[in-house]
């Protein structure tokens, strides 16, 4: 990797390469796509009154983020399904050579028809067409031409010497000319016809055929002979077979030549003779996978995902935990080293996902790496304090892993499957296979961590007689954060080698904005296949979740009494989505008074719990102050980081036991209502009064009484007939300020 960083420039938006065949739901209208361009993306209602909504890459971006636009995927053919029945299999059997030829002339043709028409609209002067004169000269060009094209230089500075072939004549040419054009373009056109079998009948005696069999599969041997010893070989034993056979007055049998017996040998599997005279292992490093590696164009073509174990001892606290432990307690506190599950977009180098974890790797640590690489990581790197954005995402076409026990798991498979993620695993012991991920985890190591101290380096000479327990004084949080600003900062402005110089980020850029990629799952779907698994009870208000009521007309047909699963997301808790098992699908249903879609597990918890031990079961919870208290709760600096997901010490195991706790116990009785104002204080009648301004909740239990009259203590009988008197002539009042409009006798009357 170089080391010239590249300036910082404002990032171009993400292009996202959209379909006709999939449903659009645009603020909650149903909508098709019926153009997209480098500018902008163009919808119009399916329904209704059709109206046309127009997009430009910025404003999609970020409604596709803040969730007003949904992408629904149609179930079409598996990609591979597709390009099986694209692919022309009988071109792709044939023998390198037959393909070399064949794309050779192919080139020459259209090389011709380029040439042909330049020559019709006046740019070419010389003329042009079958003639033996111009395809003089018309040929060797093609053939420069399709040489300086193809024999470029790879990422790795090597070329690849293709079509050093010999031209064909003239008269060779115009006849397969011809034959490319009959066949429409097609390559058909330049594939050998051979002749239908011959009915004369064979030379090759059965026996003869038999005993050179013999001794030409007699080559793979462990001991090695040579071709010459072979041939004597066989010779011999045909001599002693002519010896018995004259015996018999059976005709002699006729050995073939040497090169006959040598080309025999050449045809066997090169792989099976290496594998038989040197063994296996010779014979999968000689005939391992080129160096070279394939030039993906694209970018999320082809990501590829491991684990590492970081070169680094840490202590397995955080720093604000750290600084309130005592000597005793600081020296029982263990040390350990991370691990770290990466992917890597091979095209481009970028690093989708780097999820930092002290658990061994799992099924569930995969995942997160997984849901990592599929959403936008802005929100992290702003956390960090990263100068520049995360926002390389998108759809996996392949995703290539190892046979680890955490990439076999059924979490993860299923997960990635269900998201339309096709899985290529190589086979196991083969790091050749995944050379790019591999190669990283070098580039990681001795890059972000030599600032550290407590490194472990790659084995036991580069170590010495260090103790990097004892020279550990780094903690879990801090080297987390530290490695993703160093891999958002530094690694991704950095030139790298293999893409010629051009830094990660801006390969990123340049292909994105030339392949646009394909929009990641909405934050439903990815919820239905990568939430945290909780399971409940259909009641008649539904399924009970930390204090929320989920329930549906679907659920309470389909599901009332039933105990399903159903799965949640740590960002979104307005939402769950439920497994219904007898018609095999996930049902998404919202909160009967449903928070905001951006509220988490984790400031809800706080929120709720908050309430519940100012207010215990006595006051509802108002979801208009939960949405006030969110605002305040986001600002806490370990709410961001769980939010974050980039604590260490804290996993997606934790979380699932963690919310099952709290929705069994602690949350059990908690009310959740809507459009009612703040909860106010109970009276405490013990109290002689209360303080002035200050209103009062009613205790739980409060009956209200109808008023009682109260009598008019200390009043004479004379002073009861006046005020009875009084009554009766207020019915026969006029209101002054109507008869004479004055503002100052209307100041003098009050009315009740």
């Amino acid at each position: 990797m170089s080391e010239t960083i590249e300036n910082s420039a404002t990032f171009t938006p993400q292009r996202y390469s959209l379909s006709d065949r999939d449903s659009y739901s645009i603020e909650g209208i149903e909508c098709r796509l019926i153009a997209s361009d480098d500018h902008q993306h163009v919808f119009k209602q399916r329904s209704g009154a059709s109206e046309i909504r127009l997009f430009d890459h910025v404003q999609f971006s970020e409604a596709l983020m803040d969730g007003s636009i949904m992408i629904h995927k149609k179930k079409t053919l598996s990609r591979s399904a597709t390009d099986f029945r694209r692919s022309n299999t009988n071109l792709r059997d044939l023998p390198a050579k037959e393909k070399e030829r064949i794309l050779f002339y192919r080139g020459l043709c259209k090389f011709f028809d380029a040439k042909r028409v330049e020559y019709e609209q006046g740019i070419c002067a010389q003329k042009v067409n079958l003639g033996a004169t111009c395809l003089e000269w018309l040929l060797p060009q093609a053939k420069d031409e399709l040489r300086s094209v193809y024999n470029q230089k790879g990422r790795s500075g090597q070329a690849e010497q293709r079509f050093n072939l010999n031209l064909p004549t003239s008269r060779h040419f115009a006849r397969l000319y011809r034959a490319y054009q009959r066949h429409a373009g097609s390559t058909e056109a330049f594939v050998h016809q051979y002749r239908s079998p011959s009915t004369r009948a064979g030379r090759t005696n059965p026996d003869e055929l038999q005993i050179r069999n013999q001794f030409v599969c007699g080559f793979a041997s462990p001991k090695r002979p040579s071709m010459a010893h072979q041939r004597r070989e066989y010779e011999r034993h045909i001599r002693k077979e002519n010896a018995r056979r004259r015996e018999l007055s059976l005709p002699k049998l006729k050995p073939v030549c040497r090169k006959t017996f040598e080309r025999n040998i050449s045809e066997l599997d090169q792989f099976n003779v290496t594998a038989q005279r040197h063994g296996e292992k010779y014979a999968l490093a000689k005939y391992r996978s080129s160096g070279i590696g394939f030039d993906y164009i694209q970018p999320l073509e082809r990501v590829e995902m491991d684990e590492w174990k970081l070169d680094l001892i840490v202590i397995l606290t955080d720093l604000g935990v750290w600084s309130t432990l005592a000597e005793e307690e600081r020296a029982a506190v263990k040390r350990a080293r991370l691990w770290a599950t990466v992917a890597i977009d091979v095209a481009t180098r970028c690093v989708l996902a780097f999820k930092i974890h002290l658990k061994d790797p799992c099924g569930e640590t995969a995942l997160e790496t997984l849901e990592l690489a599929l959403t936008d990581k802005s929100e992290i790197a702003d956390f960090i304090g990263a100068s520049c954005s995360w926002p390389y995402h998108g759809m996996i076409e392949t995703l290539v892993t190892d046979n680890g026990a955490a990439f076999t798991s059924e979490i993860f498979e299923t997960g990635a499957l269900s998201l339309g993620i096709e899985l290529t695993r190589p086979r196991a012991g083969d790091a050749r296979a995944r050379p790019h991920i591999e190669r990283s985890f070098k580039t990681f190591s001795q890059t972000f961590l030599n600032e550290y101290s407590g490194r472990t380096f790659s084995n036991v000479l580069e170590k010495g007689d260090r103790d990097p327990k004892k020279e550990a004084t780094m903690f879990a949080d801090t080297i987390a954060r530290g490695i993703l600003r160093q891999a958002i900062d530094i690694y991704h402005r950095t030139g790298h080698e293999n893409l010629g110089g051009e830094s990660p980020r801006n390969a990123w850029m340049r292909l994105t904005h030339k392949h646009a990629v394909e929009a990641a799952p909405d934050r439903d779907e990815l919820r239905a296949c990568l939430g945290i698994d909780q399971e409940g009870v259909v009641g008649s208000e539904g399924i009970h979740f930390l204090g929320l009521k989920f329930n549906s007309e679907y659920l309470q047909t389909h599901l009332f009494g039933e105990t399903v699963p159903y799965r949640v997301s740590r960002l979104d808790i307005s939402t769950i989505s439920v497994w219904n098992d007898k018609l095999n699908e996930w049902v998404d249903v919202k909160a009967t008074v449903a928070p905001p879609p951006d509220m988490s597990i984790y400031e809800w918890t706080i929120i709720a719990g908050r309430h519940e031990a100012e207010h215990g079961a006595n006051v509802a919870l108002d979801i208009a102050e939960a949405d006030k208290a969110a605002q305040d709760v986001k600002q806490d600096a370990r709410v961001a980081e769980l939010r974050a997901g980039i604590n260490p010490l804290h996993d997606r195991g934790k979380d699932r036991k963690w919310l099952e706790r709290l929705n069994n116990q602690r949350f059990s009785s908690l009310r959740v209502i809507e459009g009612e104002t703040a909860p106010k204080k109970t009276i405490d009648l013990s109290s002689p009064r209360g303080k002035e301004g200050e209103t009062y909740e009613r205790p739980v239990h409060w009956v209200e009484a109808d008023p009682v009259q109260q009598p008019i203590r200390y009043q004479r009988q004379e002073e009861e007939d006046v005020s009875i008197e009084s009554e009766k002539s207020s019915a026969n009042f006029e209101d002054p300020v109507a008869e004479t409009g004055s503002d100052d006798d209307a100041s003098d009357i009050s009315f009740e």
